[in-house]
């Protein structure tokens, strides 16, 4: 199981970071949300923020609802303004994106099965 965030700004922008290049990943250069695998005993929620402030550093955000799908569960939360993440080693680059816009990325599965679950695929 895991849990991430999508970051929606006051312009119905959102925030996607592209994964680095991994041998042994399949998903190498995939856009993704911020988000990941739980550790022992976290909840979904718990895991979406540890996640988070792993991948893109310390953000201030209101979440409002999630989706769930058989393995991942991604919160959505509005934040006051477009801002710039201090990415981890695990990704090589970030965009804020119009969400009319998404399904011409190449995003993550679990982003993107979240995504088509709430019609915004």
């Amino acid at each position: 199981m895991g849990a991430g965030i999508m970051f929606i700004s006051p312009n119905r922008k959102t925030l996607l970071i592209k994964r680095a290049d991994y041998k042994l990943d399949p998903y190498s250069g995939y856009w993704n949300m911020a988000g990941g695998g739980e550790e022992k005993g976290e909840s979904d929620y718990e895991t979406a923020v540890r996640e988070t402030r792993e991948e893109i550093g310390e953000v201030n955000y209101q979440v409002f609802t999630h989706v769930e799908t058989k393995m991942y569960t991604l919160f959505f939360a509005f934040v006051e303004e477009e801002f710039k993440p201090s990415l981890d080693h695990e990704h090589t680059d970030f965009k804020w994106v119009s969400i009319d816009s998404l399904s011409s990325y190449k995003l993550h599965p679990k982003d993107y099965y979240c995504l088509r679950k709430v019609n915004l695929l």
